[in-house]
């Protein structure tokens, strides 16, 4: 009978353990995916093809940035298939008529995305894979964002997402490091506040509905909320460098991606931004927007680190749907 009773209680610790394994969001049973954020391990590559789309410069950004660091191999074992984000090129003239893309979660690591590119041959890739290209780092990017938003959501500002929250009676994760804050009306300032290296900010203010390629709306609200060290300093969006996107989110209302350059007018201050416009009804539009000041320094990362953050704003029922 004990050794019946001690036989069940085994039986029941596994089945508690193999809950418990299942429940994480990473399996412990895979290993931890290696290698940096928007870093990128391509894998058979003829004639550089697939790394020139790959190196493709980020939008945006006031110098020329690669969309990727890539790390080309002819073949790769071990450690390369361990990276969290691996591209595999495969020709087979006898096993594909087209090129095209495919993508597996977690294959050999986690988390990890693994991105197959199958072609019949070189020629075909030359000629077929550009139109593929903005898809290909469309889907590097998005997971290197999801992963940037689980990040935050263990680690994050809980109390400038109360005052967000307060203020203008939407939900949002702000990254923990952006303690420092400046109020104004319906306006909200958040930064990092440092100046060894790249200042990170979030702003968010509520207006009045406007078209997105209208600039002067931000530039009046910039102007009165963030100034330099006399009134005749203040932020401006530069002219000519804005682009704007418009999509949908899961409750199929619209919004509006917005990015530029902003430039501090009577200082050398500037860099990129970036905005979410999201109408919150028919008299008020909220403004989520992002920004960094890094002279000398790359600002990919830091510009990606804080689109993630402001692409988890919820107003009121609808999130963004990422796969547009």
């Amino acid at each position: 009978m004990r050794a019946a009773r001690n036989s069940l209680l085994l039986i029941a610790g596994v089945m508690m353990c193999m809950m418990a394994l299942t429940d994480c969001s990473r399996s412990p049973l895979m290993p931890q995916s290696g290698g940096k954020p928007y870093e990128v391990v391509l894998i058979g590559d003829p004639d550089s093809i697939v790394y020139h789309e790959l190196d493709a410069d980020v939008e945006g950004l006031p110098q020329s940035e690669p969309s990727f660091d890539i790390l080309k191999t002819d073949s790769a074992t071990g450690s390369e298939l361990l990276a969290r984000n691996v591209v595999r090129v495969s020709i087979d003239s006898m096993r594909y008529s087209r090129t095209h893309i495919r993508y597996d979660q977690d294959v050999n690591s986690s988390p990890q995305l693994m991105v197959y590119i199958h072609t019949p041959s070189v020629k075909a890739l030359r000629q077929e894979l550009p139109p593929l290209g903005g898809r290909l780092r469309q889907l590097l990017t998005q997971a290197e964002m999801k992963r940037a938003q689980a990040f935050l959501n263990k680690k994050h500002n809980d109390e400038a997402e109360r005052m967000i929250e307060k203020m203008f009676g939407v939900k949002m994760r702000i990254p923990s490091d952006l303690t420092s804050s400046k109020r104004g009306n319906r306006f909200l300032w958040l930064s990092n506040n440092q100046s060894a290296e790249a200042q990170r900010c979030i702003c968010l203010y509520e207006v009045s509905p406007y078209p997105a390629q209208d600039m002067s709306v931000r530039d009046s609200v910039m102007r009165r909320n963030i100034q330099g060290e006399t009134d005749s300093m203040y932020m401006q969006t530069v002219a000519g460098t804005t682009t704007a996107y418009k999509q949908k989110r899961t409750d199929e209302r619209e919004e509006y991606i917005v990015r530029g350059l902003w430039e501090m007018h009577g200082d050398a201050m500037g860099g990129p931004f970036v905005q979410r416009i999201i109408p919150k009804d028919s008299l008020r539009t909220i403004v989520c927007e992002a920004f960094v000041f890094a002279p000398g320094m790359n600002k990919r990362n830091p510009m990606r680190q804080l689109e993630a953050a402001i692409m988890t704003l919820n107003v009121e029922h609808g999130t963004l749907n990422m796969e547009r």
